[in-house]
């Protein structure tokens, strides 16, 4: 179903793209208008509401709704109502392509809907777990979320679950390949939703994917053409649009150019009044450009090429206009690190004036003291000191409230930033989703690791004191952890951290955090796979220098291989992030493979242990 799922990710996406930049939620107002309801219709709305603002991607408007559903559970001590909580926490951290956080709130909604004994919104929440793990194509993981779903629906005797969860089945074999076990599915769900009486053209739709997917087109356009008929019928707009894009890249496979051109034309047609209509038009003129080019119109060919780039460019740049909210933060970042240096320095010039000053009023003082006028010298001077003493008093109020302001923006800056690292996380993961070929899809998906390495950083910055330095400590022992649950390491496993509680500033935690990102996933992906028991160390501490050492028990690389030209792209960025932090870089074979590098000392910025930063 890749034609399908790649479509509705594109439809779903451009929606929310058009709703972020239109919308303007007002939660206050939303708030205020639901105040007199009962707890649990408040409940439901705002439950209706925190998804809406997810799919606008205002997540920190969703967290407030978030925290008045929390207040509402523990006021009615409902746990069926908590288990909707994590389901909307779960909801908003998927659409920020957090999938660890995702899975984590779900499996907790699960139990306590398994409490509750709210058997379909039990089912719901392992068939969200399974989607996660679909988006990952993570079919085994899917698979076993799904079976336990349909095993619920099944003792339940739930016909319409049951009739969901074949859907989900199918849309799994169609990812493996077993296109006949996914027709299989496919056919099951279809009876169950005839014999209930329920629409099920949707799933006669996708059925007619994966018949395309598995090559027999003919059987794949009669199925196109039932549905057809029926969203013709019945005026289903969307459907039509799905069809009128599919289903001629189906008949230019049985050579059927004309009809295949009449489709992408209707496609053409639909778009102006579609929400959807950048995707259906670049759809369309590629279909048309293809029909062209059976045909041997290459001028026709040319011209639908053109009119095609037109509006990828214009998905391209509603996506960059996304990217550009994180360049600009970064910058804002800096500029605000520049203003505050630049305070600091203020600050230190106006206490040493003020010094003088004091000093310069005390020496006064003594030498007034001595003089004949000396008593009504002093009263003088004790009036003068008072007034400066509320002056200064009001300087250092007005200094604290500015350090404390500066702070605060900080953190915001690093909020956003972490926000907007999350929106390219969410792009990336879209990005591979509508990718047919797998290696391309896993570099997009390694890319979107590095990302969220460099998310994490930004993310302990916002919810610490430390604006401008990463507890190396704290970041090494998430950055692994998210690791580890993303390449779902099982046991025995064994993992061994030795961090000393280093403070780095955020110019060198990046690339190093990024060097152990790259190093801990090729451990993952090549280096147990023969290996009874895994093992995995990384130790970083400062001595003369500052050394960082990643070894796993895999079965090694020699140093001779890793200086060979030709290198993978991790290779190469280990190699420039290392000079780029100035550091060198040994590779050793021992019962295993074993890296060490290393930094001068003077890039770092300060311990924990040592309580305020100190640079070294």
């Amino acid at each position: 179903m890749k034609g399908a799922i790649s479509f509705l990710i594109c439809f779903l996406w451009l929606a929310g793209t058009f709703a972020f930049s239109q919308s303007k939620t007002s939660v206050p107002g939303f708030l205020k208008k639901i105040e007199t309801e009962p707890d649990s219709i408040r409940f439901e709305k705002l439950s209706e509401f925190v998804l809406d603002l997810a799919d606008q991607l205002h997540f920190v408007e969703a967290d407030q709704i978030v925290g008045e559903l929390r207040r509402i559970a523990k006021e009615t001590n409902s746990i069926g109502f908590k288990g909707r909580v994590y389901m909307s926490v779960a909801y908003i951290a998927k659409q920020q392509n957090d999938k660890t956080a995702a899975i984590s709130n779900y499996q907790k909604a699960q139990e306590c809907f398994s409490k509750s004994g709210d058997v379909k919104r039990e089912i719901r929440s392992f068939q969200r777990i399974s989607m996660v793990y679909i988006t990952t194509r993570d079919v085994a993981h899917a698979q076993q979320y799904t079976d336990r779903a349909f095993k619920l629906a099944q003792d339940h005797k739930m016909e319409d679950e049951i009739a969901n969860l074949y859907t989900d089945k199918a849309t799994i074999e169609d990812i493996r390949g077993d296109f006949n076990l996914a027709l299989d599915y496919n056919q099951k769900a279809v009876d169950l939703y005839k014999k209930m009486g329920e629409d099920h053209y949707v799933t006669l739709f996708n059925r007619g994917i994966i018949l395309k997917n598995a090559g027999r087109f003919h059987e794949s356009i009669r199925v196109y053409e039932e549905c057809l008929a029926y969203a013709q019928k019945t005026d289903f707009k969307e459907m039509l649009e799905m069809i009128y894009v599919n289903m001629p890249l189906t008949l230019l496979q049985v050579g059927d150019t004309d009809r295949a051109e009449a489709y992408a034309k209707k496609a053409l047609e639909l778009a102006p009044e579609s929400f959807n209509k950048l995707v259906l038009n670049r759809e369309a003129y590629d279909i048309l450009a293809k029909v062209a080019v059976k045909r041997k119109a290459f001028d026709k060919a040319y011209d639908y090429q053109q009119k095609w780039i037109v509006y990828r460019d214009s998905i391209f740049n509603l996506e960059s206009n996304r990217q550009l909210v994180e360049a600009e933060s970064k910058f804002q970042v800096k500029e605000k690190q520049q203003e505050i240096q630049r305070l600091d320095q203020e600050n230190a010039e106006r206490r040493l004036q003020l010094f003088w000053l004091t000093a310069g009023i005390l020496l006064l003082a003594i030498v007034l003291f001595i003089a004949v006028w000396q008593y009504v010298v002093i009263k003088r001077v004790n009036g003068k000191l008072e007034e400066t003493n509320a002056t200064l008093q009001t300087a250092n109020q007005q200094i604290n409230k500015q350090s404390f302001q500066l702070k605060e923006l900080m953190q915001e800056l690093h909020h956003r930033v972490k926000n907007n690292l999350a929106i390219v996380s969410s792009l990336l993961s879209l990005q591979a989703d509508r990718l047919d070929d797998q290696k391309a899809a896993l570099a997009v998906m390694e890319g979107q690791q590095r990302v969220e390495a460099m998310s994490l950083i930004h993310n302990q910055l916002y919810l610490t004191d430390n604006v401008t330095g990463v507890n190396m400590k704290e970041y090494v022992a998430d950055l692994t952890t998210g690791l580890m649950q993303s390449f779902r390491q099982k046991d025995p496993f064994n993992m061994s951290l030795d961090i000393e509680p280093i403070v780095l500033d955020v110019e060198l935690a990046v690339p190093i955090g990024l060097i152990i990102n790259e190093l801990t996933t090729n451990a993952f992906k090549h280096a147990y796979k023969e290996v009874e028991e895994a093992e995995l160390s990384i130790r970083l501490w400062n001595e003369d220098k500052m050394y960082l050492e990643i070894r796993d028990n895999g079965p090694g690389i020699a140093p001779e291989d890793w200086q060979k030209t030709g290198d993978s792209f991790g290779k190469r960025l280990i190699k420039s992030l290392t000079k780029q932090a100035k550091g060198q870089i040994a590779v050793f074979s021992e019962s295993g493979s074993r890296f060490l590098l290393s930094f001068p000392k003077s890039v770092v910025v300060g311990s924990q242990d040592m309580g305020d930063t100190v640079l070294v």
